[in-house]
This record gives structure tokens, sequence and C-alpha cells, in this order.
């Protein structure tokens, strides 16, 4: 080799010549990727050779695959993953990539791991849902056929699935097709119950199929929470076997003759840190539910630390694509301040927030309010009011009121 060509690879000092320097880094991304793709089917996918090639990676590949072991972890911040990526993979290389490069790189990271597409800008517009007036009005015309029918059909004066509640049925229009409803309240105001009741009469009044996440309960609790209501046995006896065996075996024969009716369409899932929304639409895909109840929204993982407001603005296209892509409704609820605004999830088709008023210290059951906080379909400022026995998990509708009329 002349001096010559000796300088030209001496003076190489580009991601090429780096690779080997990289070697400890790209183990570790191996070995953390490989660990992680054994339980998470996105990670699977972008790493089985299609979309990125570790074994012959790119300086891209190599930071994608950090920075998406980064978000995985959910400890670091943007601008410290940034830093990181930077003096990892830029260092000593005789060249610096500009920060739009690393935030791309991150974007396309939080992307994959919530399953939703990047930011980037399409190359052409999608013309296929543009629609002149004319043909708006025919397809007007075509739904208010269809649902001129179902009317004949049912008698119902609402459009949407039935509730079991009069005050949601009227109100909201039972729970439509296609729309995103959010259930808030304070720790302990009786979220979880709701959601449960609802999609319990979901499947008993109108034979609706329902999907229902848990990202804070155990399949335990829940069959607890479920039998509690069915049995009308308190929870706390049924949780420590304190129950009168005879009374027991009573109130299991009734509960079993209900799930025979109707029990198949309510379908429980308990999930955890690595159930993000990817896994979620891909389960979705597979049951096809009508309805989609997420319990809670704050556990629901984004694959980094984020507040409440922010989580919802990450979360929010990805929700409502999947009652747009599936033609499926989402209930989900979420954990505010008793004084905290709602105005985060205005987004959403619905807004109601739950609070218990107990009649007197430790007596059951206590009052339970509704109060519909943002309503598309109607009204707002609607307050709804039940019966709620927290021991069996029950709710019974005594009535509405205006927000005007609470003390």
């Amino acid at each position: 080799m002349s001096r010559e060509e000796s300088h030209d690879e001496t003076k190489k000092s580009g991601w090429e010549s780096s690779k080997l320097r990289k070697l400890k880094v790209y183990t570790y991304v191996q070995n953390k990727l490989e660990s992680l793709i054994k339980k998470d089917p996105i990670l699977a996918d972008t790493f089985s050779g299609s979309r990125v090639d570790l074994k012959n990676p790119t300086k891209e590949d190599y930071d994608f695959a950090l920075s998406l072991c980064l978000a995985r972890s959910g400890k670091l911040s943007d601008e410290e993953t940034k830093i990181i990526l930077r003096n990892i993979f830029s260092h000593g290389m005789g060249t610096s990539s500009p920060d739009e490069y690393f935030e791309k790189i991150i974007q396309k990271a939080h992307a994959t791991l919530q399953g939703t597409p990047s930011h980037e800008k399409p190359d052409r517009m999608d013309h296929k849902n543009l629609l002149t007036g004319t043909s708006l009005h025919e397809l007007f015309k075509e739904e208010m056929m269809t649902r001129r029918e179902r009317h004949r059909a049912t008698g119902r004066s609402f459009p949407g699935h039935d509730t079991g509640f009069p005050f949601l049925n009227g109100h909201l229009g039972g729970i439509q097709p296609g729309a995103l409803i959010g259930i808030a309240g304070t720790p302990g105001s009786g979220k979880t119950g709701f959601l449960l009741a609802l999609a319990r009469e979901l499947a008993k009044k109108d034979s609706v199929k329902s999907l229902f996440i848990s990202y804070h309960q155990s399949m335990v609790s829940l069959g607890i929470a479920l039998h509690a209501a069915l049995t009308e046995i308190p929870h706390q006896e049924l949780a420590s076997g304190s129950y009168n065996e005879a009374h027991y075996e009573k109130a299991m024969k009734k509960a079993q003759g209900e799930l025979d009716a109707w029990g198949e369409l309510l379908v429980i899932q308990e999930a955890d840190e690595t159930f993000h929304l990817s896994a979620l639409k891909l389960l979705c895909e597979e049951i096809r539910p009508s309805v989609l109840f997420l319990d809670s929204f704050e556990q629901i993982p984004t694959g980094r630390s984020m507040t409440q407001e922010h989580r919802f603005e990450e979360l929010y296209p990805s929700l409502r694509g999947m009652t747009r892509d599936l033609g499926i409704a989402i209930v989900f609820s979420a954990t505010i301040e008793k004084d905290q605004e709602v105005a985060r999830f205005a987004c959403c088709d619905a807004v109601l927030r739950l609070y218990r008023t107990t009649r007197a210290p430790h007596e059951e059951p206590s009052n339970l309010s509704l109060i519909i906080e943002k309503n598309r379909y109607g009204r707002n400022d609607l307050v709804g009011v039940f019966e709620f026995d927290a021991p069996t998990f029950t709710f019974r509708e005594r009535g509405a009121i205006s927000a005007l009329e609470l003390p």
C-alpha cells in the first residue's frame, strides 16, 4: 500500500471506520433489544429484518435502536436521549448530525412504541375523503334511511348501543360507534366499577361485544368485582372467603345463568407496561369488539414519563385513529383531582365527571353524580344521579338534574 493510500485510509473517520469502536455499544443494544423483543410484538416486527437490519447496520440504524431502548425505559427526557445519541455515535467521527436529525430519530422511536405512524409530511395529499355537497347529501340520505329502519325495528329513540342507563341513552345517544368518551374522577370515585357496569349492561341489554382492558387491576380483582355485582355478595366477603356457603351456592347459580346468556360478549384482559396501543389495536382486530373500555388512561404505556396533559396529546391521535379505522367506540377512565379541569380531554366526543357524596360517614350506599362536562351529542352541564353500592359494584339510576341545582 502506498503512503498516499495509507493516508486516505487514516483520513477516513466516518461511520464505516468507527464500527469497531462502537462494538460495545452495539452489543448492549443488541442484547437489550433481544430481551425486549421476546415480549413486545412491535419491536419484534421492527427488527425482523424488514425495517432495520442490525446485522449490517447503518449509523441511523444504531441511533434508532438505542433511542428505542432509551424510550422504552421511560426514564429519560428527549433532550437527555439526544445528548446520549450525539455523544455515543457522533464523537470522533469527523461530522456531527444536526438536532433535527436526532429529533426525527427520537420521534420515530416513540411512534414505533405506540404503533403510530411518524408525523412526516406526506409525498402527496390523499383526496379519498373529499366530497362535494351533492355527494355528502346522498350519503346523508342513505344514513338516515338506515337509522330510520333501525328505529322501526327496535323502537329506540337513541342511535347508539343501550347502556342500561336512561340518562346516558337520552343525553349521549347511548354508546355510539366511533365515539371517544372519557370518564374522569378522583381515586375511589367508582370509575372502574362504572366502566365494568357499562360493559356488563351493553352485553346484557344489547348483546354488544366489549373488550375491557385493565392497566391497574388484576384478573382476580376484576373477577371479584364482576361476581359481587352478579351475586350481590359484598366483595369483601368474596375476597376473604367469609361468605355464607349456602347463600354463595345459590347466588353463583344465578350468576351462571346470567353469564350463560351474555358472558361470551364480555372479554377482559389484564394489561401491563408492555401492552401499548399498537398491541391493543392488534387485539381489537382479532376480537372485533364494538366497544373498547380502557381502565385507566394514565396507565397506558407510552415509552416515556410525561404529564397527563402531554400523555393525552400523545395518545389522542392513536385512540381517535382506532375509533375511525376499527369502527369501535372507546370509553376510558382517567384520574383527576377534585377541582381539576377536564379541558385536556376536550377533543373527546363526551367527557363525564364522577364524584361520590356519602349520605353519612361510613354509610352505604352513597349517592354518585355523573356530570356531563363535554357533549357533542347534546347538552352539557347535566347531572345524572345514581345510587352506588360500593360493596357490590352496582349502580341504580335515580334521575337527572341540571348542574345549576348542585349545592
